[in-house]
């Protein structure tokens, strides 16, 4: 807002040129007029006293009456010749009176300044008090729209102002309420406890000059008149003028709704940590309750959990500052557990088994899986130790005794089904009676059976323990199907099966394999094949396919159900819908566990193409083809 003062007077410069402008139009008058007598000079040299007293006030209309007595004389000296005395008995008087004029003129010009700056000062205080005013109706219009309740105390802690909303929670009105006593109004607690004068926050903010801030936690309340409580937040600070404390200021809220929100987020709180409390233990409890050592580490390969049976397989505790190299060392490097470590952790694979190993006098596995957040990314590993020495003792045990059972039984075996030979070939036309010529017979099929088991056995064993050496060398697949079927022909024809070989065009190429491993494995599918079917064919052809070389044998047999397809290639397994129909088929359940092992360790793969119940199987190995 703009200042409506007086204008601003004329600068010291100014005026001094004003008055030398009058003095030269003084002397022009002078020389032009060839005045001859003082009253006619002092007529013109009066405007110097009159102007000097306008522009200067009083003190300046003195000075112009002096300064202009010597001008008078100069002048009048010089134009006639005047002297002092002849100048100074006619002219003093006339001279005297224009120093009185000067400094009424000066007189009269301060009274209308002062006029004047009065008229402007109240101009200016006028606005001064619109200003005032607009600025207490703009804070009035604020404090009373503030969400929030607003008081006002002075150092005696009486109440001086509060806005609609104070009112309105503290259930006061404020002609009331202004001018009494703050305390006497409404009452503070904390929690059922009324806090002590001496403690509230207006007391303590008017003694320390230092603001308050009342939080939830605080757990404050006011307590109306009428007996209503309800929880506040608040801050109060000091209100300080001109370096003096002249009261205080409170802001505060009803806290009902924080307060009542808090209660249920504490409530569910308590109980989401009940339940991480109740999982944690279970999860705990779990992992301790493990048939297997159990390690957690971070992505950073640091231990973070174990559990007790690791303690035992490792024959020491774990110690806090354990990580993946401290593991390492323990385990030794035949373990590879750094490598396998950072594979998980790097997703090239999702998880690792690291097979049963010597380690001490004792045979260990491991087991290594990431752990991976909902969101993908994995935040660390889970490696599981298992000691497996008595599993392991058990099963070189059971290997041994079938060897050893095994090269017991078959020389027995090979006896008798010598001499049953010996007997059906010469001794066979002495025998009169029919039903011992049966007896002989059966003696006879039962040993090569039993010779059989007791190959597969052998055979088993030798390959379980990795005692079975596999040739590599360039075989002629179909040379040897050829063979296998001159030798099976006959199988084929006591049942009136055809037997099929649909060889291509074109040479199959040579495969990197053991030629008598890749027999036996013919064999067996073929015979399985004659075996299982009752009419119809038994077909083998041949697929070159990359770099391997993929043989199928498909016959029109029974088929195998869904569910007996899974126990394939399984140890002791047939595909029969029960164990107790193995005597139709005078099979043991090796036969293709066995064909796995040998056609997997000439590094090729074996499996069921397709199998449709009455219908028929299509099975298949693949061998690499050899490199020229």
């Amino acid at each position: 807002m703009k200042d409506n003062a007086a204008p601003k007077s004329l600068n010291l410069l100014t005026k001094l040129v004003i008055v030398l402008v009058l003095a030269g139009v003084f002397l022009l008058l002078f020389f032009l007029f060839f005045a001859r007598v003082g009253t006619g000079v002092f007529l013109f040299s009066g405007l110097i006293p009159i102007s000097a007293g306008y522009l200067f006030g009083s003190w300046g209309g003195l000075f112009g009456g002096i300064i202009v007595f010597p001008i008078n004389f100069l002048l009048l000296n010089a134009v006639e010749g005047t002297s002092l005395s002849e100048f100074l008995l006619p002219n003093i008087v006339p001279n005297i009176g224009l120093i009185l004029i000067g400094i009424f003129v000066g007189k009269l010009r301060e009274a209308q300044g002062r006029l004047l700056q009065g008229k402007y000062a109240g101009e200016r205080l006028r606005g001064v008090e619109q200003a005032l005013k607009s600025e207490r109706d703009r804070i009035q219009l604020i404090v009373s729209s503030m969400g929030e309740g607003l008081l006002v105390v002075d150092i005696q802690k009486r109440v001086t102002m509060l806005n609609p909303i104070a009112e309105e929670l503290l259930e006061l009105k404020g002609q009331v309420a202004i001018g009494k006593s703050w305390s006497e109004l409404v009452k503070t607690l904390k929690g059922d406890q009324e806090v002590p004068i001496g403690e509230r926050s207006f007391v303590q903010v008017v003694e320390t000059k230092k603001p308050i801030i009342t939080n939830l936690e605080d757990n404050h309340y006011y307590l109306t008149a009428s007996g209503r409580k309800f929880p506040i937040v608040s801050i109060t600070a000091p209100l300080i003028s001109g370096g003096k404390l002249i009261g205080a200021v409170k802001v505060f809220r009803d806290a009902t709704v924080d307060k009542e929100a808090k209660l249920v987020i504490e409530k569910e709180v308590a109980e989401r940590t009940k339940e991480l409390a109740e999982e944690k233990a279970k999860l705990l409890a779990s992992i301790e309750s493990l048939p297997r050592g159990f390690i957690l580490t971070d992505v950073g390969g640091n231990v973070v959990l174990t559990n007790k049976l690791l303690t035992e397989i490792f024959g020491k505790a774990p110690k806090e500052g354990w990580t993946l190299d401290t593991l390492q060392g323990l385990l030794g490097e035949s373990f590879d557990l750094r490598g396998n470590f950072k594979k998980v952790i790097s997703q090239e694979q999702k998880s690792v088994f690291i097979g049963a190993l010597s380690w001490g006098a004792k045979f260990l596995e491991l087991f290594v899986v990431p752990v991976t957040l909902a969101n993908g990314s994995i935040v660390g590993a889970i490696i599981l130790v298992g000691d497996v020495t008595e599993a392991k003792v058990l099963e070189r045990s059971k290997d041994e005794f079938f060897s050893i059972a095994s090269h017991e039984l078959r020389t027995p075996l090979t006896a008798i089904r010598g001499n049953t030979a010996l007997i059906r070939d010469y001794f066979i036309k002495k025998v009169k009676d029919p039903e011992f010529v049966n007896i002989i017979d059966d003696i006879h099929a039962s040993s090569i059976r039993l010779i059989d088991i007791v190959n597969d056995f052998l055979n088993l064993s030798r390959l379980e323990q990795g005692r079975i050496e596999f040739k590599k060398e360039k075989v002629d697949v179909a040379g040897t199907i050829k063979t296998v079927l001159e030798e099976l022909v006959s199988s084929a024809e006591q049942k009136k099966l055809e037997l099929k070989f649909l060889e291509p065009k074109k040479k199959p190429p040579l495969v990197a394999a053991d030629s008598e491993k890749v027999k036996e494995v013919l064999i067996n599918l073929i015979g399985n094949g004659i075996k299982y079917t009752e009419k119809g064919s038994v077909t083998i052809n041949l697929v070159e396919k990359d770099s391997q070389l993929k043989i199928n044998v498909i016959d029109t047999g029974r088929g195998i159900s869904i569910k007996n397809q899974t126990l394939l290639f399984r140890k002791f397994q047939q595909a029969g819908e029960s164990l107790y129909t193995r005597d139709t088929t005078k099979g043991t359940g090796l036969g293709l566990y066995i064909s796995k092992l040998m056609v997997v360790g000439m590094g090729g793969t074996i499996g069921l193409e397709e199998s449709v119940e009455d219908k028929g199987s299509n099975f298949y190995f693949t061998l690499p083809i050899a490199k020229d």
